[in-house]
């Protein structure tokens, strides 16, 4: 097997009651050493005065580095930059902020369903505005080394396929600052209710090598579970060994970023500290050989 292009890395939000620092030393201590910075690591800086948030971010990237612990990829807000201004500039304080930590794939969602209104409706009422805000991001970061990563987000259906996200991009000249978040597990489910029906290989081959962020997570098709793989529920279950060699295939370079929220609720702190040595050892397993050769592998579908 090749050396592995990309690094074990988990949503910061698995240690959230503790902050972002002790999080961090807790990450280590469970063999993490990377992760992505969360919203709600966020929210509460951004609510200081500039020079306040902007210098916690310096003592966080400080913090991160004397500990060689990685932070290249975030989660901006889930604020819908469309809706109007105040989302559009709080995502660019969010920009701000998280660059500052050492962010550099910034994964955003820039819609999602809306109760009443039929998918086809919500396309044409909203890819037009979603485009006109993606460019006054995008001139926002104007030369910085910043890639705003578009998710395939469930029943949104401008970016529920890999070709959605590509038609924001192809609409926005190409631009090398947009990129893409594979979320397996919405990915999943949206083939589970039928909406899309693209494999894990399809995608990789069909983003043209935009993809510059994973979430890594499973469900049996239906709810979204956020899960580590291999949840053990019925029902249409990711096919990992497309997804493991589909990524080996590529020239994916980014975090193998666990996107593990459903690991956290009602959890102890110590059984998510099991959880997190658990989710180490399946990476590595995972990403082997003796996965993906697996003579039995069809029985895990």
């Amino acid at each position: 097997m090749n050396e592995r292009k990309y690094r074990l890395s988990i949503w910061g939000g698995i240690y959230k009651e503790l902050g972002v620092y002790k999080a961090i030393d807790r990450l280590i201590e469970n063999g993490f050493y990377a992760m992505e910075y969360p919203d709600v690591f966020t929210e509460q800086y951004l609510k200081l005065p500039r020079e306040e948030y902007m210098a916690e971010a310096e003592k966080i990237r400080a913090y991160a580095a004397e500990r060689n612990f990685e932070i290249s990829q975030g989660h901006l807000l889930f604020k819908h930059p469309f809706l109007g201004d105040e989302p559009l500039e709080l995502l660019k304080k969010n920009i701000d902020f998280l660059e500052a930590i050492g962010v550099k794939n910034m994964v955003l969602h820039i819609s999602g369903n809306k109760p009443g209104i039929s998918l086809r409706k919500l396309k044409r009422k909203y890819y037009k505005k979603q485009l006109a805000r993606i460019k006054e991001l995008l001139d926002y970061i104007g030369d910085r080394d910043i890639v705003i990563c578009l998710e395939n987000i469930v029943q949104n259906p401008n970016t529920e396929a890999s070709e959605y996200i590509l038609d924001y991009i192809h609409d926005c000249d190409n631009s090398p600052h947009l990129g893409i978040c594979l979320d397996t597990g919405h990915l999943n489910r949206s083939v589970g209710l039928g909406h899309v029906d693209e494999t894990f290989e399809e995608f990789f081959k069909k983003s043209e090598g935009r993809i510059k962020a994973l979430h890594v997570n499973g469900n049996a098709g239906s709810d979204d579970l956020h899960q580590f793989p291999f949840t053990g529920k019925e029902g249409h279950r990711p096919d990992w060994v497309n997804f493991i060699t589909a990524l080996n295939n590529s020239d994916y370079c980014g975090l193998y970023n666990y996107e593990t929220p459903g690991e956290r609720n009602f959890v102890p702190m110590k059984v998510r500290d099991y959880k997190l040595q658990y989710a180490k050892k399946l990476f590595e397993y995972m990403t082997s050989d003796e996965f993906v050769n697996d003579p039995d592998s069809d029985k895990w579908k």
